[in-house]
């Protein structure tokens, strides 16, 4: 016979509960030990659920990790970088100084031939070819200058304005320039004789100026210089036909016009007053034709340009500063007697 109990029945308790323990006394923990819940874990031990953000702190550590490799990239790009200014400064001051050497050798020259030359149609032309040659190799190596250094036109045209003064300076009594010929014979300033003797000098310069700066080149003092760079035609002309015609004559208009003016200021500030001009002429007309207005320079500059379109650049360089020296004569000649000069009064050396 059974006895019924009104018990509830015994539940089988879990592992890991309190009283669970089955195995032997000695193994088993106390029961208080058993009983004491487990305390919770501290904020900064707290798991991080799926999806949380990580605290302030974490962050922090996160963006020091990440910024700190960063910047460091930098840093070695920057100090990476800086070595590769020294050839370019490298190369600068060794054409600038390749520029004052040139100049000085053709004064040394000059001397010499002022004191050895004694007539007059041939100490003319040898001045006049040693002007032109200075100023033929100098605008060479100022137009490799300036093709290098592109992004920093006030660089480029601080050298104009720099080497306009120390030609003005150097090279009194010559023209360098066949259309100051042609203005001087215009006005009764020069015989025209002297002014052909003259502007055969200023093609034979030029064109020869042509072969120093091939040998020059060829020595390769500069990442920049090699000796075929004197046969490439790089076309300077960046404007269609009329514009790039009535740049060149204006230009010649406005230089002529400038140096006939001039005349009776100080030479000390003459020299600069022109130097201004030339530099402002190459910044507004620079970017078009060059803004050379000397034909026997853009002869040496872009002799082989002459030679696959002779029509182009002969208008541009020889014709169009023509007609603005013909204008600047017309002008100054049936105007006020105040704009009019007869003469053309040369510095005498």
């Amino acid at each position: 016979m059974r006895v019924r109990s009104d018990a509830p029945p015994r539940r089988a308790q879990a592992p890991g509960e309190a009283g669970s323990c089955t195995g032997p006394a000695d193994h088993c923990p106390p029961p208080d030990a058993r009983a004491q819940p487990a305390s919770p874990p501290l904020p900064s031990q707290s798991p991080r659920r799926g999806g949380e953000e990580p605290g302030r702190e974490g962050r922090a550590a996160d963006w020091d990790s990440q910024a700190l490799p960063g910047a460091a990239v930098r840093r070695g790009e920057a100090m990476s970088a800086l070595p590769g200014l020294r050839p370019e400064v490298r190369d600068s001051c060794a054409s600038l100084g390749f520029m004052l050497l040139v100049v000085l050798l053709v004064g040394l020259a000059r001397a010499g031939a002022r004191k050895r030359l004694h007539r007059p149609a041939a100490h003319a032309f040898v001045s006049e070819f040693l002007g032109t040659l200075q100023l033929c190799c100098c605008t060479h190596e100022l137009l490799l200058l300036s093709e290098q250094d592109s992004a920093h036109p006030t660089w480029t045209l601080t050298l104009v304005y720099f080497f306009s003064l120390v030609h003005g300076l150097t090279l009194a009594g010559t023209s360098s320039n066949p259309c100051s010929l042609m203005m001087q014979i215009a006005l009764g300033g020069m015989a025209p004789e002297m002014g052909a003797l003259r502007l055969l000098a200023q093609l034979a310069s030029a064109l020869g100026s042509r072969y120093c700066m091939r040998a020059l080149w060829s020595l390769g003092l500069t990442r920049y210089h090699f000796g075929e760079r004197i046969f490439d035609c790089r076309n300077p002309v960046q404007s269609d036909l009329p514009k790039a015609v009535m740049t060149e004559a204006i230009c010649c208009f406005i230089f002529h016009s400038a140096l006939l003016q001039f005349q009776e200021v100080r030479a000390r500030l003459r020299v600069h007053l022109l130097a201004a001009v030339i530099t402002f002429l190459a910044y507004a007309g620079g970017s078009l034709t060059g803004a050379l207005f000397n034909p026997a320079l853009a002869l040496s500059l872009h002799f082989v340009c002459f030679d696959e379109a002779f029509s182009q650049f002969f208008t541009v360089y020889w014709l169009a500063p023509s007609v603005g020296i013909l204008l600047m004569i017309l002008m100054f000649s049936f105007l006020p007697p105040w704009l009019n000069h007869n003469q053309i009064i040369t510095k005498k050396e």
